[in-house]
């Protein structure tokens, strides 16, 4: 019996696993400010001071939220969307690096194109919403072709800016050391300009986002977040129309997240190459 008291009290005590200092340390006050919004708001609905065709509760916004994912709709809607957004950001992402590393490279054509990407530039891309659903119709190549614009010119221009932000004096030192063009672009240029680049690519996917869902709004799209709000707004369903809010703004924001991860990862290569 001894025996058996002395294992037992001798097995190690098992600890409950830590918070992250990042969460055990932070600083949660910032919360009380939504969250006394969203009791206010509740409030408001609750005892009419609020129209609820102009201003749905937050407990009906949830309501609507769960009968949309639980008759699928909601997840149908999303995965459109999302497929519609890397449709046109794979578009203008390739048609932007290529037209960016021309222009990079190529003084000549940086003389030729420059100031006519710039001027287009200047256009809104809403702007050609009507040029695209004359040229295109009004179906998914219509909206795919619009986010690639979208997509296209920071592309172009963190790629141009990019080459071109290659320093001097390494490219003088490469060509005392008489490197073939191939090895200049491969050991100098493309770990220079590799950062710029990442950040045109994610910021044309952050763009393509915003995009997709306008393109849904304005285009009569058949299903897509954009083309869910649209028809609650024309049903004066409010609630469904916060719900695309909230949920556009957390995919983008989940978007965020996951491109700043995947950028810092694919620039641990540039080492290779040092």
């Amino acid at each position: 019996m001894s025996a058996l008291s002395t294992e037992t009290l001798s097995v190690p005590k098992r600890r409950l696993p830590k918070l992250p200092a990042r969460l055990a340390g932070a600083d949660h006050r910032g919360w009380w400010l939504p969250l006394l919004v969203i009791g206010l708001w509740e409030l408001g609905a609750h005892f009419r001071w609020i129209d609820p065709t102009l201003l749905s509760s937050p407990s009906l916004i949830l309501e609507r939220l769960l009968r949309l994912c639980s008759e699928g709709l909601l997840l149908e809607n999303v995965k459109l969307s999302l497929l519609r957004m890397v449709g046109g950001w794979l578009l203008g992402s390739l048609v932007g690096l290529a037209v960016g590393l021309a222009i990079g490279f190529s003084v000549t054509l940086d003389r030729v194109l420059g100031p006519s990407l710039q001027a287009f530039r200047q256009i809104a891309p809403f702007a050609w919403i009507p040029l695209i659903s004359v040229w295109f119709g009004l179906g998914d190549a219509a909206k795919i072709v619009f986010i690639a614009l979208v997509v296209f010119f920071p592309v172009v221009v963190n790629t141009y800016e990019g080459i071109r932000g290659v320093p001097k004096n390494l490219l003088e030192v490469a060509r005392v050391l008489m490197f073939s063009p191939y090895r200049q672009v491969r050991t100098l240029v493309l770990p220079s300009a590799t950062p710029a680049i990442l950040s045109g690519l994610e910021l044309g996917f952050f763009y393509a986002w915003l995009a997709t869902i306008g393109a849904e709004y304005l285009m009569n799209a058949t299903g897509g977040l954009g083309s869910m709000m649209e028809s609650a707004q024309e049903s004066l369903d409010m609630a469904v129309v916060f719900v695309g809010v909230i949920l556009s703004g957390l995919v983008g924001a989940g978007i965020g997240v996951g491109l700043r991860l995947a950028r810092n990862r694919l620039l641990r290569w540039r080492s290779s190459f040092v």
